[in-house]
C-alpha cells in the first residue's frame, strides 16, 4: 500500500509546479524539474518495497503520465508509450531503474552487517514452523534474487562481501547522467557484468577475479562516459 501511497503523493508534488511543467520552457529544465521534486517524493523509503509486477507496472505507469502531462499529449491523441518517449527524448522508462538502484545499495548495506545483527537475523533467520497452503508470498529478498539471479542468500551474502562486484551489479540498474539520454545504457554490458558477479560468488578463483576486473572497468567506463 505504501508504493500507491507514494505515487498519490508524488502526483500532489507533480501538479503543485503544474504551470512550470507544462509551460513553454526548455524540456531539459522540465526533466530537471521532475527529477527535483517529483521522483524523490515517489522514491521516498523505495529501499523497503517488495516489488510485484502489478506495482511495476504502477511505477511505469506514473512515469508515462507525467511524459504524456509534460508534454500536453491526451488519451484522444491515441499516441503510444513507445512515441511518447521519443517526444520526450528517453529511450525507455528510468525510475523503476531508480528504485533498483537504491535498493540494491540498500540491501548491500544491510547485508554487510553496516545496519546491525538484528537485521540480518531478519533477512536470514528461518521459524520451524509449517508452511501454509498456496503460493508463497514475494518477500523483500525474492527482489535482490531477481536482480542478481542468484537463488540462494548465501550466495548473495558472497557477493556482498565483495564491493567492487556488489556495486558492478548496482551500476547495472543505475541510469546514465547524460541529459540527452538520462535512460541510457547498454544491454549487453549489463548482462555480461552480472554473469561474471555470478561466476565469481559461485567460485571465486584467480580466472573468474580477471575477468571480473575488466568487465568491471569497462562498466565504469561505459557508464561513466
Amino acid at each position: 500500500m505504501d508504493i500507491k501511497t507514494r505515487i498519490g503523493m508524488a502526483k500532489d508534488a507533480f501538479w503543485k509546479h503544474k504551470e512550470l511543467l507544462r509551460g513553454s520552457i526548455n524540456l531539459q529544465t522540465k526533466k530537471r524539474m521532475l527529477n527535483c521534486y517529483v521522483y524523490p517524493v515517489a522514491r521516498y523509503a523505495c529501499e523497503s518495497w517488495t516489488l510485484n509486477d502489478d506495482l511495476s507496472r504502477r511505477i511505469n505507469y506514473f512515469e508515462q503520465w507525467r511524459y504524456r502531462i509534460v508534454m500536453k499529449i491526451k488519451w484522444t491523441d491515441k499516441i503510444s508509450n513507445e512515441e511518447v518517449l521519443q517526444r520526450i527524448r528517453e529511450k525507455k522508462v528510468c525510475l523503476y531503474n531508480s528504485v533498483q538502484k537504491q535498493k540494491m545499495a540498500f540491501a548491500g548495506h544491510v547485508l554487510r552487517g553496516s545496519s546491525g545483527k538484528d537485521l540480518l537475523d531478519v533477512l536470514g533467520g528461518k521459524l520451524n514452523s509449517k508452511l501454509p497452503q498456496g503460493r508463497p508470498r514475494r518477500m523483500w529478498l525474492d527482489d535482490i534474487k531477481s536482480w542478481t539471479r542468484l537463488d540462494s542468500y548465501e550466495k548473495i551474502k558472497n557477493l556482498v562481501n565483495d564491493r567492487k562486484s556488489w556495486r558492478a551489479c548496482s551500476i547495472t540498474c543505475q541510469p546514465s547522467n547524460t541529459e540527452e539520454d538520462s535512460c541510457d545504457d547498454d544491454d549487453d554490458s549489463t548482462m555480461y557484468s552480472i554473469e561474471c558477479a555470478r561466476c565469481k560468488s559461485s567460485s571465486p578463483n584467480r580466472e573468474s577475479k580477471n575477468k571480473y576486473s575488466l568487465v568491471y572497468v569497462e562498466t565504469l567506463r561505459r557508464t561513466t562516459d
